[in-house]
């Protein structure tokens, strides 16, 4: 394994930089992990990002827009492919990653708690040793940033995962958020929704684990131009429409709700919101930002900007 962990991994030589990972629990389903390695920093002591790709399951739009900032800055870029229907019958597996099992964490089944081991967040915790032991890294913690899909799989993890060595997040543009109410999201008629839309059904349902999610190091993102009402991967299912006619509305009303969530459980959230001007729905965009800073990278990596 240490022969494949190679520097300089980019969007036309990665395949090269590549692994299949299984992680025991879930031994039908691997992941391929993608991962670009900086020139010059320690890869056993610098920072470790773990990049989330969207629904067009290419984990290349991680590891390529952020291999710059990764030379820059002194960290490495992990980037899991979660294989959907097609992408895993080209690689030779039986079982993908649908919504529930990648961007929901495999948390729930039909409308019961799947055992804790089961859930699909605990890849990237098993991965992190793995990459460790083979660069004998002594890293403590990662950073966390996911674009569409893959901020929803950040969110939901942040809330789902409060053991996990992570440091801080980012979650940009999703199209769905996951509402610290152990009781459920209500919508305008009253009707109630759970997982993957609030804490609801979840073993994590309780005001105590809201409490520890609502102060976690978390960022909020979205352009500001993202309101496409009709976009064909926004997600309009009841427990989404709830949440706002758009992404960019769903941000904002979600950091509103965390807020005053937050204040009825007496503590203080500790949420951050960057709004981009003059972004949609733009990976690119989200990490670069708008000159004003409002981007992903200097958030995240605001201790090694020099």
């Amino acid at each position: 394994m240490e022969g494949l962990l190679v520097r300089g991994a980019t969007k036309d030589n990665v395949v090269k930089y590549s692994f299949d990972f299984i992680y025991k629990p879930l031994a039908d389903r691997p992941v391929r992990v993608h991962f670009y390695l900086p020139n010059t920093a320690d890869v056993t002591r610098c920072p470790i990002l773990f990049g989330f790709h969207g629904a067009e399951r290419v984990a290349t739009n991680m590891t390529t827009p952020w291999s710059s900032y990764a030379d820059n800055y002194g960290f490495v870029v992990i980037a899991p492919e979660f294989p959907n229907s097609e992408t895993k019958s080209k690689w030779g597996y039986d079982l993908g990653f649908g919504a529930s099992h990648y961007q929901y964490g495999n948390i729930m089944n039909s409308s019961v708690c799947n055992s804790e081991e089961l859930w699909s967040y605990n890849i990237i915790e098993a991965l992190f040793d793995h990459f460790k032991e083979c660069v004998g890294g002594k890293q403590k913690n990662y950073r966390m940033y996911g674009m569409s899909a893959g901020g929803q799989f950040v969110c939901r993890y942040v809330m789902a995962m409060p053991h996990a060595r992570l440091e801080r997040a980012c979650a940009a543009s999703p199209s769905s958020w996951a509402y610290p109410y152990p009781e459920g999201l209500t919508n305008d008629a009253g009707n109630v929704y759970g997982w993957p839309y609030s804490a609801k059904n979840t073993s994590f349902a309780n005001d105590d684990a809201m409490r520890v999610f609502l102060q976690k190091k978390l960022l909020l993102m979205c352009g500001v131009n993202d309101s496409d009402e009709n976009s064909s991967s926004l997600d309009k299912n009841a427990g989404a429409m709830a949440q706002g006619k758009h992404r960019y509305e769903r941000m904002l009303n979600f950091y509103d709700a965390c807020q005053k969530r937050a204040t009825q459980l007496g503590i203080t959230c500790a949420f951050e919101m960057r709004a981009v001007e003059g972004v949609a729905h733009s990976n690119k965009g989200i990490i670069n930002g708008d000159g004003k800073g409002n981007d992903a990278h200097s958030w995240l990596f605001s201790d090694l900007i020099k």
